[in-house]
């Protein structure tokens, strides 16, 4: 005779919290924390904070709850703090991240990647320069960073002066950026600098020397101390701190 297989039996569910029940047999209050949990406008947005840019847009099209909530200011603001962390941003896109932090923070990324450069990204920063080893005793024997020190800094004033930090060349020198992408340094006695073409520098949303001129000796922020350097590399241009 053919064998007959006999049905399992599921085991029942046990109403008293055994292991096989659901979550909310077994703990009813865990139910009411989550319930809670998502009914909190802020515990959500903290939430939503923690996303990428594309998963926060993503998250906006389940409900219109959440949508209006990924669309709140306070979380935008938050957001580009994030991304413009260890970047140079602009003043004007910082003033506008109060009010408007989405914007702030699309203009931000525009910015960050536009061939033109504005004369306020150079004059918003403080730079760092010390002479390369090939500009001979005479230069590096006065040079505070090949003695060891921190290297001497500098400003690019809006009135086309170059501000020196306790430098004798303080006042003797001009610059000016001609093209949106060229910078000329000039020195009252010594005369012109080979002109320097700057490009972008994706890392810090700066900018950088295309080749060497005067300004590949502008440094970035904690320049090595000379023991350290790949002395007779090019330094790159850009910027060193926020103002």
């Amino acid at each position: 005779m053919p064998r007959t297989r006999s049905k399992k039996r599921a085991p029942a569910s046990s109403s008293s919290g055994g292991a096989s029940g659901s979550l909310c047999e077994r703990s009813p209050a865990a139910l009411r924390l989550i319930s809670e949990c998502l009914d909190s406008d802020d515990l959500l947005l903290h939430v939503l904070g923690l996303l990428p840019l594309a998963g926060l847009g993503r998250a906006a099209c389940v409900s219109s709850r959440w949508a209006r909530l990924a669309a709140s200011n306070s979380l935008w603001a938050s957001l580009a703090e994030r991304v413009w962390e260890g970047r140079h941003v602009s003043e004007a896109c910082r003033a506008q991240r109060r009010q408007h932090g989405r914007s702030a923070l699309r203009r931000s990324l525009a910015e960050s990647e536009a061939r033109h450069i504005d004369p306020s990204l150079l004059c918003e920063l403080t730079w760092h320069f010390r002479f390369k080893r090939a500009a001979g005793e005479h230069w590096t024997g006065s040079d505070p960073y090949w003695q060891g020190a921190r290297a001497r800094t500098l400003r690019f004033e809006p009135d086309g002066a170059v501000r020196w930090e306790e430098e004798a060349w303080d006042g003797l020198m001009r610059w000016r950026l001609e093209g949106g992408s060229l910078l000329r340094v000039s020195h009252a006695q010594l005369g012109a600098f080979p002109a320097e073409r700057l490009v972008r520098h994706p890392p810090s949303w700066g900018c950088a020397p295309r080749r060497g001129g005067f300004g590949r000796d502008l440094a970035r922020s904690r320049l090595p101390r000379q023991h350290s350097c790949a002395r007779d590399a090019p330094t790159p241009l850009v910027p060193c701190s926020r103002p």
